[in-house]
């Protein structure tokens, strides 16, 4: 069984000694949908720094965390821990005309989450602040253990102004999970749940060498607070 996705201390994606008893534990579709908002909520979290795209063309590579705070009540899986959260890495790539790509991976315990998506830059218009949209697909895969399968499909509306070595950043959007059960402990198990997630974060990304950035940001993400860090470097081509 999955001991847990992070090595932060005090943080855990799945709380995974609670999900040993997930036979017992998960005895309605409400529980699950409730345990798949927030973890879609960790999927779809923390994928953006700026509205812009990188370079334009360009190459942006960064390390990533994506933290929730208090999860919620019916969330029984996840009820013991104040704080879940995932590292990754992220890969972007800045094309012409205001196109950018997307991939995020991180892989422990045999468990390897992949996400993609791409962004399209809507409105650059100096002194009007960058616009764009950013869709997202997420899923974690592995070992038959974890017990559940689940994806995630994120929307975002993003802003975003540079201030010399500073941006500013804004967005918000929805997660749409789809998570099922397989087995527990040899048990098979049969429940499906489609919850809808949302989020509404405030950041800011700051410049500190050229080509070296620093960012974070806090938020709202189903009623919970949210938690995103980033260190990255970027090149234009």
């Amino acid at each position: 069984m999955l001991a847990g996705f992070v090595a932060v201390p005090q943080v855990s994606l799945a709380g995974m000694s609670n999900f040993n008893d997930f036979t017992n534990l998960m005895k309605a579709d409400d529980q699950l949908k409730a345990f798949g908002k927030d973890i879609g909520a960790i999927l779809g979290g923390g994928t953006f720094s700026t509205a812009d795209v990188a370079g334009s063309p360009g190459v942006d590579l960064s390390a990533r965390v994506c933290m929730l705070g208090k999860v919620s009540d019916d969330d029984v899986i996840l009820k013991d821990f104040s704080l879940i959260g995932l590292p990754f890495a992220q890969l972007d790539i800045g094309l012409v005309k205001g196109i950018g790509l997307t991939a995020r991976f991180f892989s422990i315990s045999n468990v390897t989450l992949i996400g993609f998506g791409a962004k399209y830059k809507v409105l650059d218009n100096y002194p009007v602040p960058i616009v764009s949209g950013l869709v997202t697909y997420h899923t974690i895969s592995g070992s038959a253990d974890l017990g559940f399968k689940i994806s995630t499909i994120s929307i975002n509306a993003i802003a975003s102004e540079k201030v010399a070595i500073a941006t500013f950043y804004c967005g918000a959007g929805l997660d749409f999970t789809s998570i099922k059960t397989t087995s527990i402990a040899g048990f098979a198990l049969d429940l499906k749940a489609n919850p809808v997630g949302y989020r509404a974060v405030l950041g800011l990304r700051l410049n500190v060498l050229p080509v070296v950035y620093l960012n974070g940001d806090i938020g709202l993400a189903n009623s919970a607070m949210s938690y995103n860090a980033g260190l990255g470097i970027g090149f234009g081509l």
